[in-house]
């Protein structure tokens, strides 16, 4: 009796072969065994083997659609499906900045006393305030002295001041100058469009020049808090008549 012959290609009938055939195949598998000779039961388990194991190939396609389909959302959403970590960190990343707009939303809790008490040595009100932090860190520098090229609680200058802020608040490294601090690490905004935290530029020499020589740090209502080299860390206004005078342009830091 002819014999088949194993090979890794199925027959092409095989292959054809439908799903209501390859069911009907392991139905009557005892039957075939029952009433065929001894080579049409070899060939009988033989078909509906291969019948089996298309049924299961088939199976486990479906099931990985069903995968892709119904839990991409799942998958996209972060480790485990359950939104972790991952994602919520790559949205709080993307949520932050949009159009060089910092977003503080996501500050860290603070001490509303502490809060209270520095909007009240910073001269303003706590309405409207994103950043508290900013706030708590600017009021502890009030009153600190001036001092060229210092950049601590000791003493400090007008670039140090903001470098130091920066850095304690939004985790950002500032160049130390402010001229520097303007051509590398800003994008150039009009008074009208300053906002909280932004970084406000002089030219307090009386030469007629666009390059800085004083920076200082926007709070809200045109005050900003700057080290002043007559009397150290101070709120001043953008209002006044000398900064009215020396102000040049905003600037919006590049985070």
């Amino acid at each position: 009796m002819k014999s088949y012959k194993k090979s890794n290609e199925k027959p092409g009938f095989l292959r054809k072969l439908s799903a209501s055939l390859r069911s009907e195949a392991l139905k009557g598998l005892a039957d075939v065994c029952k009433m065929a000779s001894h080579g049409l039961c070899v060939a009988a388990v033989v078909l509906c083997g291969v019948a089996v194991a298309c049924s299961s190939q088939k199976n486990q396609s479906n099931r990985v659609v069903k995968v892709d389909v119904n839990d991409l959302g799942k998958i996209n959403s972060g480790k485990g499906g359950k939104g972790g970590k991952d994602s919520r960190k790559n949205n709080n990343n993307n949520n932050r900045i949009v159009n060089n707009v910092r977003d503080n939303s996501n500050d860290k809790p603070v001490d509303k006393t502490a809060f209270g008490n520095a909007c009240k040595k910073l001269g303003l009100t706590g309405d409207g305030v994103k950043s508290k932090e900013l706030y708590i860190e600017s009021a502890s520098w009030i009153g600190v002295t001036y001092r060229y090229g210092g950049n601590t609680k000791s003493g400090t200058d007008c670039s140090g001041f903001t470098g130091q802020v920066y850095k304690k608040v939004y985790g950002k490294q500032l160049s130390r100058s402010s001229s520097a601090q303007f051509f590398d690490n800003c994008t150039k905004v009009s008074k009208s469009n300053l906002r909280e935290g932004d970084l406000v530029f002089f030219r307090t020499d009386g030469k007629n020049s666009t390059t800085p020589n004083h920076v200082g740090l926007y709070l809200k209502e045109n005050k900003f808090i700057h080290a002043s080299s007559s009397r150290g860390v101070m709120v001043s206004s953008l209002e006044q008549d000398y900064y009215v005078r020396t102000f040049l342009y905003g600037g919006r830091v590049s985070m």
